[in-house]
């Protein structure tokens, strides 16, 4: 495995991040055998009293044990220091029986006395490396503590402890476990691959706080919206909870499927961040700590190399794998479904022709409204007024992304419109080849508001392939429709727009730089009143380019 973790790494941990780990590997071990989740237990506040106890497995029905849980009750005590047979023995008593010299019986602490009772696993999780001898000297030192008591030890399933090098191989059973340890330890991803908690780093998420909304933008696959239709009828999508609630219910399977779609900066990559973060989030057979993040531009072919290896180890594991072209999500797709896998994919990418695939739950996002793009823009800018959020609102065009990217400009205008720089080749483009007569045809689609492209109005799009883009109106229209599957060509009848409107004004200018002198006003003494009219609404957004100031009939 591409990260694979040793003892050394587990040495390095200290007291908090080795209790972390244990309550990932509890979580994880459970996952495995198919034990709900809600029965792993291990409290944050390591400095609390706690009776001999940091952290426990306990279930009912099922499998008797697993590898590393040997009963339905195995309670874990932590030790992030070396061990001795006295310190262990000290361990074992109460504190009313620690370190007193008068003659009285000590009394078992509170875990033990449960784990005895119950026939139950007491374990010592260390994150120190021993010899085999050291370790059966520890478990006798135990039993001959739990002795001097008066209890019987033979009463428990079993008495371990889990050194450096068990652990390691422990957390090798758990590619997503292992992946978390390797990126601790060195606060940065391995070969590209991130955990949940290492995804959650990134500025999309870690500086914009997030916004629920029951706003049903959500469309499983099956259910059309057309691009006309108003944000307020849209009422046969899912809300983010619905959509969750749906996911999570599709991801309960192994070798389940989910596919993630929509334009870049409408927020797929978030939804399915906040799928698995916090408490409400884990179901009982899913948990952030199996997901094992990509951005498929970084990792490339490892990721399927990586896929192969989990899945033929039948390892659980949720692969969430970002900006995934169709292809690849094949390839992923086989390999999750390969017999025994355990394996759990997520992809996401702008398009997809995948709509009804077996095993497969395909989910598109549409445009968001208004309100939550409002609260999304108090929430990165608390500061702003009403009139710059209804700015953004206007600005942004139901894209999440803008509106952040707006807001932390400040909703200045000039600084707003000049934010989708950041993202402007992503957004048209992608991975697609760049192409020149398509980037002209939609530079010159962008100086119009509107414009009618097909039905009664198809004459526009006719003229301004002729006259203004010097190209065949077939050509021209083939380049515009081009663009549809990346969400930035939006059609309400017969007439098309380019949206969000940074992304068009930027365009426009970038147009209005190259058109030869006198072009834009030759084109306004010949051209419809329709057509100059949508040029002119669309210059409104073009008050700071230069360019346009220069064109300005």
């Amino acid at each position: 495995m591409i990260f694979e973790v040793d003892a050394a790494q587990i040495s390095r941990l200290d007291s908090v991040k080795l209790v972390q780990l244990m309550k990932r590997l509890l979580l994880a071990e459970c996952q495995m055998v198919d034990i709900p989740l809600r029965g792993v237990a291990v409290p944050v506040q390591i400095t609390v009293p706690d009776g001999g106890e940091d952290g426990r497995a306990e279930w009912a029905g099922g499998t008797a044990s697993t590898n590393y849980l040997p009963s339905r009750l195995s309670i874990f005590q932590s030790k992030a220091q070396n061990i001795t047979e006295r310190s262990v023995q000290a361990e074992i008593f109460a504190k009313s029986g620690r370190g007193r010299k008068q003659r009285v019986k000590p009394k078992l602490n509170d875990a033990i006395s449960e784990a005895l009772s119950r026939g139950g696993s007491y374990i010592i999780f260390c994150s120190y490396p021993f010899t085999g001898q050291k370790i059966k000297k520890l478990r006798k030192s135990i039993e001959s503590a739990i002795a001097q008591t008066g209890a019987v030890p033979s009463q428990l399933a079993k008495i371990d402890v889990y050194d450096a090098n068990k652990i390691a191989d422990w957390v090798n059973t758990h590619p997503a476990v292992a992946l978390w340890v390797t990126s601790s330890e060195r606060r940065r991803s391995a070969s590209g691959f991130q955990p949940h908690e290492g995804w959650g780093r990134s500025p999309e998420i870690a500086m914009v706080p997030w916004v629920g909304n029951d706003a049903r933008r959500f469309i499983p696959a099956g259910r059309v919206v057309s691009d006309g239709e108003p944000k307020f009828q849209r009422h046969e999508g899912w809300t983010f909870g619905e959509a969750a609630e749906a996911t999570r219910k599709h991801l309960s399977e192994d070798r389940a499927i989910l596919r993630i779609v929509g334009p870049s900066g409408f927020g797929k990559s978030r939804f399915i961040y906040e799928l698995f973060n916090g408490q409400d989030a884990i179901a009982d057979h899913i948990d952030a700590t199996a997901v094992i993040y990509s951005l498929l531009p970084i990792v490339g072919d490892e990721v399927a190399k990586l896929a192969l290896e989990v899945s033929d180890a039948a390892w659980p594991a949720i692969f969430v794998v970002d900006d995934c072209p169709d292809d690849m999500h094949s390839t992923l797709a086989e390999i999750t479904q390969r017999a025994g896998s355990r394996l759990r994919l997520l992809t996401v990418d702008v398009e997809t022709k995948m709509q009804q695939v077996e095993g497969t739950l395909v989910i598109s996002l549409a445009p968001a409204p208004d309100e939550l793009i409002g609260n999304i823009v108090k929430g990165v800018a608390p500061n702003l007024d009403d009139a710059d959020v209804r700015f953004i609102n206007e600005l942004a065009n139901g894209f999440p992304r803008m509106a952040v990217l707006a807001a932390q400009r400040g909703g200045e205008r000039r600084d707003a419109i000049l934010s989708i720089d950041q993202v402007l080749d992503r957004i048209i483009w992608g991975r697609r080849p760049h192409n020149e007569e398509a980037q002209k045809a939609l530079e010159i689609l962008s100086l119009f508001d509107w414009l009618g492209l097909s039905g009664r109005v198809k004459e526009q799009a006719a003229y301004v392939a002729r006259e203004f883009a010097g190209m065949g109106e077939d050509t021209f229209i083939e380049a515009i429709k081009s663009f549809r599957p990346r969400g930035i060509i939006v059609q309400r009848g017969d007439f098309v727009q380019v949206q969000p409107i940074p992304l068009a004004a930027r365009l426009a200018a970038q147009r209005l730089l190259l058109l030869p002198d006198g072009k834009l006003g030759a084109f306004f003494k010949e051209a419809s009143r329709e057509l100059r009219m949508s040029v002119l609404r669309r210059m409104r957004w073009l008050d700071t380019s230069p360019a346009a100031q220069a064109a300005a009939p």
